[in-house]
């Protein structure tokens, strides 16, 4: 599995404006013990703020919850992760409209991850649960909440050792292991989930036929599993690392390798297998190796790749569903627009907000 690299720097969060030739702005730079460093996965958004975690820094070097206003004003740091709670925030944080739920990939007494809640001003921190092997290690990737649980995935752990699918009431009572992959159907998946209310859906970065990954779903209570596809297998992408986004009609995703080319590749697949179709494949020059997700505003999706572009520090870009119209937004540059992003876009319908987890001042 491929893993960040903590690098000495300083971190950017980004923001960016649509259309492509409107202002880049930036919000923040983080400071490592002062703000945290290394942002993870993707931000959320509750009015006024959004709310996000980097996965080091902070006052203990063990990662931190921050929010931050849309206009890059009233930074706060809601929380220092400080071991006894957790180390290494790994997800994107969910609102249920008291609390924010995340995940940290480890934790401390022999836990190998946590799942915590705690509340938009920093209060009313708790620890819902504990992972300890079996059930599960080193959790990642975005929590699902549908009204009453929390579903999501550990990457490593399980029965096989190939990671898990839970679920998890907010007040950390009826936790329950859906599924433990074994390679053969699926390995390690980094990303998250998402539901059409019948199905869970999601893509394991390994296992299956070839070992490049597959496209599964399951059923809420954990019947049902099967793999819509498997990756790598017939010229298509591999290794996805990023969720996937269901617009309805087709799953959407991106593979953070090609079969051939290998620098990835953006793909659809209907929800029942059928109907997987290549929209991209990534050149280096128009980006390389995804580890985000995609989001659509009704017209186009939205990505960023971690590396390639002019200077191999990654691209934000826009393709439409049917694979036409790709076209590179904006070329990371490093110090003056920050490196190699992360995560998930977020749009308010006029604007881009993202995190690199490098680069900055």
């Amino acid at each position: 599995m491929k893993h960040l690299v903590r690098l000495n720097i300083l971190m950017y969060f980004t923001l960016f404006f649509i259309p492509a030739n409107a202002q880049y702005t930036k919000l923040i730079d983080f400071q490592d013990t002062i703000s945290g460093s290394h942002p993870v996965s993707s931000l959320s958004y509750n009015s006024p703020f959004l709310y996000g975690m980097t996965k080091d820094g902070g006052t203990y070097g063990s990662g931190t919850i921050f929010k931050i206003k849309l206009d890059g004003t009233g930074y706060v740091k809601v929380l220092d992760i400080n071991d006894t709670n957790g180390t290494n925030p790994a997800s994107s944080l969910v609102y249920d409209g008291t609390f924010l739920y995340g995940l940290t990939n480890s934790g401390n007494s022999g836990s190998v991850g946590e799942i915590f809640k705690v509340k938009p001003d920093g209060s009313g921190y708790a620890k819902l649960y504990d992972f300890k092997g079996a059930n599960g290690n080193s959790p990642f990737g975005n929590l699902l909440y549908d009204g009453t649980f929390l579903y999501g995935t550990t990457t490593n752990g399980g029965s096989s050792y190939f990671g898990t699918i839970f679920k998890i009431k907010p007040d950390g009572s009826n936790f329950k292991k859906l599924f433990d992959f074994n390679d053969s159907n699926g390995g390690f998946p980094t990303g998250g989930l998402v539901t059409d209310g019948t199905f869970l859906y999601g893509t394991t970065q390994f296992g299956g036929n070839g070992d490049n990954g597959i496209i599964y779903k399951i059923k809420l209570d954990g019947t049902g599993f099967s793999i819509l596809f498997d990756l790598g297998t017939n010229g298509d992408g591999r290794n996805p690392a990023g969720s996937i986004f269901y617009d309805g009609s087709f799953l959407y995703g991106m593979t953070s390798y090609g079969k051939t080319i290998n620098y990835g590749e953006i793909f659809k697949i209907k929800t029942d297998g059928s109907g997987y179709s290549k929209l991209l494949n990534f050149n280096d020059t128009n980006g390389s190796d995804p580890q985000g997700s995609l989001i659509y505003d009704g017209s186009f999706l939205y990505g960023t790749t971690y590396i390639g572009g002019t200077y191999n520090l990654g691209v934000l870009f826009k393709i439409k569903p049917d694979g036409t119209g790709y076209k590179k937004l904006l070329d990371f540059s490093g110090t003056s627009n920050g490196s190699n992003p992360v995560g998930s876009l977020l749009s308010d319908g006029t604007t881009l907000y993202g995190i690199t987890s490098h680069g900055g001042n």
